[in-house]
């Protein structure tokens, strides 16, 4: 590379590295003040923890692209800079006026990402019956006494409805045409005089304008509740079998939001989405007000 271009991608990781310090320090700022509000309503709470929580994510997020910038910065000096590190040949300009500290060239990053796959993949989810699964937050705090409040009186806040709906407009959620409440056993709903995750699905398809269906979706088995110390196969077996599909026709070719309030392993959620599926839905995606 002659040093016109690398000059001129010189002075644009710089001004990128600029950026992100401003960015950073703002994030961090932000954090700051999070810490600082007082609030009384659990839902505000676990709004400022979530909030928190993706301005802390930010930062590090912003931290780890300086050290890629920093990188390719050295390479410049060193008059390296454009070749792949892991072969030696040139990136193609194109991928470096996208990414100006791009590392690897193509073939390289398809290769090393590959790799880097396969090694981090847990194998955990390969039984799960939907697509992709995303929580407001952990379990814990603010968000914990929320939903154990919505357990005792069917109201959704209005800042936990919102949270719900900014997670279910991110990819791959953002895809789904249909919101469907993981459905109590209608023994229990009589008990409680209400299912909660029919209220958090109802007031994520108000928010993002999709049909409601809270009828094609039965739990026909009874099961016992989820002790703590249950393992994943326990779970699994219990709730096996316990959903039905009594409207086919409404699903069909459908990519269902499956809505509940609390995702622990997955086994429910995923027996669920099994009957749905096996009922013809494209796709089954899950969003939940916690991850335990």
């Amino acid at each position: 590379m002659d040093k016109r271009k690398m000059k001129s991608y010189r002075d644009r990781l710089l001004a990128r590295r600029e950026g992100l310090f401003k960015q950073v320090n703002e994030a961090e700022r932000s954090s700051r003040e999070r810490d600082m509000e007082a609030t009384q309503d659990p839902a505000d709470m676990a709004a400022n923890a979530y909030t928190k929580e993706l301005l802390i994510s930010m930062s590090a997020n912003d931290r780890r692209l300086l050290e890629h910038i920093d990188e390719a910065l050295a390479r410049v000096e060193a008059g390296v800079y454009g070749d792949c590190v892991n072969c030696g040949e040139p990136v193609a300009e194109k991928r470096l006026e996208a990414v100006p500290w791009a590392r690897y060239c193509l073939r390289s990053f398809a290769a090393v990402a590959e790799e880097f796959r396969e090694g981090v993949r847990c194998r955990r989810c390969d039984e799960w019956e939907f697509t992709a699964a995303r929580a407001v937050g952990a379990y814990e705090g603010a968000l914990r006494a929320s939903v154990l409040s919505l357990k005792r009186e069917p109201h959704v806040s209005s800042r936990l409805a919102n949270l719900l709906f900014e997670a279910r407009s991110r990819t791959p959620l953002d895809a789904a045409t249909r919101v469907v409440p993981v459905p109590l056993h209608p023994e229990r709903e009589r008990e409680r005089g209400f299912n909660q995750a029919a209220q958090l699905a109802s007031a994520v398809a108000s928010l993002a304008r999709l049909p409601l269906d809270e009828w094609s979706v039965r739990r026909v088995k009874h099961t016992e509740r989820h002790r703590a110390g249950m393992d994943a196969r326990a779970r699994r077996e219990t709730v096996a079998d316990a959903f039905q599909v009594a409207r086919p026709r409404l699903v069909g070719g459908e990519r269902v939001l499956l809505v509940d309030d609390v995702f622990t392993t997955g086994a429910t959620v995923s027996a669920c989405a099994h009957a749905l599926k096996r009922a013809g839905a494209l796709e089954v995606f899950v969003l939940t007000a916690a991850r335990a």
